[in-house]
């Protein structure tokens, strides 16, 4: 059980890695340049499996089915990290929105229970006094 738990802290380091990492790595890898030389769309137009075709082409690399195969599921892999991070941007600016919507109906519903105290106050503040002046009315005789 001790074992599971230190391999699971690993996993879940490797997990927290953001996507922009995960490609940079990718590309530090499968690419030869750094990561610095290479622009973006470079990097989203040669995915690993291109980059790793490339590099098998040029004799950077012999041909294995076993490296082309986490090729592939490596650039399955960036692919889906892009659609995650379009999806969450559209969340993020849903969610700014709602809570934007939130905040004004709140605000709302308190100006009108504050309203509906204050009209209800001054009714009831006026048969308050009345009483209190009148308490000490009747004390006094």
């Amino acid at each position: 059980m001790r074992r599971l738990f230190s391999l699971a802290s690993p996993l879940r380091r490797i997990m927290a890695v953001r996507s922009s990492d995960v490609r940079r790595s990718t590309v530090r890898c499968l690419g030869g340049l750094p990561a610095t030389m290479i622009d973006a769309s470079e990097r989203r137009r040669r995915g690993p499996l291109a980059m790793y075709r490339s590099m098998v082409e040029e004799g950077k690399l012999r041909h294995d089915v076993f490296q082309e195969k986490v090729a592939v599921e490596l650039e399955d892999l960036v692919e889906r990290l892009e659609r995650y991070e379009k999806d969450m941007e559209e969340y993020h600016v849903k969610l700014a929105n709602w809570e934007k919507r939130r905040e004004e109906e709140r605000r709302g519903i308190l100006v009108k229970e504050a309203d509906i105290k204050q009209r209800s106050g001054e009714a009831s503040g006026v048969n308050s006094r009345r009483g209190f002046i009148e308490k000490i009315m009747r004390r006094r005789q």
